[in-house]
């Protein structure tokens, strides 16, 4: 797959990526890191053990690489997740981090299809 069809589908921007990093050998490395950032990991982590500020944390933190990166599907349901997290008061966010499971997932799958 190329990059401009991999952005089509995480609904994104090839052509703004490339005007922001300047290459598309750029783009790709940072997708790859993309690929190895623990942030997901440690943001589901920290749901299973109800540390919600750590959830927070990193709800901002993939908001923040999705915007970057130009994910933008996964950067308004992370950017949705972060302002339940922001006070959280025992507010019900299940379907928030489903939808940025979705996202996530879907991003991942095809990271892994690009050429």
């Amino acid at each position: 797959m190329q990059l401009d069809e991999f952005y089509k589908l995480v609904n994104g921007s090839f052509e703004t990526m490339l005007n922001r990093f300047g290459t598309e050998e750029r783009v790709r490395k940072y997708l790859n890191m993309f690929k190895n950032d623990n942030t997901y990991r440690e943001l589901m982590d920290s749901v299973l053990v109800n540390d919600f500020e750590v959830a927070f944390r990193s709800a901002h933190t993939l908001k923040g690489l999705s915007a970057n990166l130009g994910f933008d599907a996964l950067f308004n349901a992370s950017s949705s997740l972060t302002e339940l997290l922001r006070h959280y008061e025992g507010a019900n966010f299940d379907s928030e981090l489903l939808n940025v499971r979705k996202e996530y997932e879907k991003v991942i799958e095809n990271l892994n299809k690009i050429d």
